[in-house]
């Protein structure tokens, strides 16, 4: 993946916010109705005693549809790398982290790193301390030695957590309750309505 169309549209993009809508094309709304919609009957099917009778489970329309074919004989490559005594649990040790993987064990250069874009998925502790990196290499003399090349992402356990607090935060006042100040808890019966609006 190159890095440089990345850190263009990181440069020159506006502003993104739980509050602003957000409007998928066509294709992507299609494509996350139709997943979401295989998820809710896997969900039921799973854990429902009515639905447990069913028997066409392996159903076409049941199956979650491909977004992006991998090609035919398409194999990820794959680099095992050393066990590591280097303490990650701070910004120089994630810095030394970094250094060790790419320069030591995997024998790349400055400049091979500093075109490649190379996705970082982590907790939200590590992403910390990588953006603390970043921001004390931030006048250093490449991509790689400023930690550009890494493109952070959040776990799916925080995804989630994130997602569900944008649903409360966004839908909580949809349901007042007499007696309370305009906000009720949102039950999982009133989540799937509203996501099944």
């Amino acid at each position: 993946m190159s890095l440089a169309p990345i850190l263009y549209r990181t440069q020159h993009a506006t502003p993104l916010t739980f509050n602003t809508p957000i409007h998928p094309t066509l294709d992507q709304l299609c494509a996350f109705q139709t997943q979401f919609k295989v998820h809710v009957v896997q969900a039921l099917l799973d854990h429902c005693k009515v639905f447990h009778i069913y028997e066409h489970r392996s159903h076409p329309l049941l199956q979650h549809c491909e977004r992006q074919k991998i090609p035919q004989g398409y194999h990820t490559k794959q680099y095992a790398l050393w066990t590591s005594t280097i303490d990650e649990s701070s910004i120089t040790g994630n810095i030394a982290v970094i250094n060790d993987v790419y320069i030591n064990q995997l024998q790349m250069t400055h400049a091979q790193l500093s075109e490649l874009a190379i996705p970082s998925i982590n907790d939200q502790s590590t992403n910390t301390r990588i953006c603390g990196a970043k921001a004390l290499c931030i006048k250093d003399v490449n991509p790689f030695t400023r930690i550009q090349n890494l493109q952070l992402g959040f776990g799916l356990f925080h995804l989630c957590m994130n997602l569900i607090w944008a649903l409360l935060h966004v839908h909580r006042v949809l349901r007042p309750l007499s007696g309370h100040s305009g906000r009720s808890p949102l039950t999982p019966v009133a989540l799937a309505q509203i996501c099944l609006c």
